[in-house]
């Protein structure tokens, strides 16, 4: 913030900001990794990653013959 205000030519150098910016992706994806395992039922993650492998790139158009009618019932009660 000083070098702003005093007009420097401070800058941060590339492989730095590089390197400060894979830590910290680095970092909250481990934060989120632990926070996920303590959370407890992770056989919903599991299986989530699983239908969307299996269903590929058109994954609800895939679903949807047998998902769609319960899912849209699912989905009015929650808007009432």
């Amino acid at each position: 913030m000083i070098a702003v205000w005093v007009k420097s030519g401070l800058t941060i150098p590339d492989q730095g900001s590089r390197i400060i910016s894979l830590y910290l992706l680095i970092a909250i994806g481990f934060h989120g990794g632990v926070e996920l395992a303590a959370s407890g039922p992770i056989i919903l993650l599991l299986g989530s990653l699983f239908i969307g492998g299996a269903t590929g790139a058109n994954g609800w158009e895939t679903l949807e013959p047998v998902f769609g009618a319960p899912f849209k019932g699912i989905l009015v009660l929650f808007l009432l």
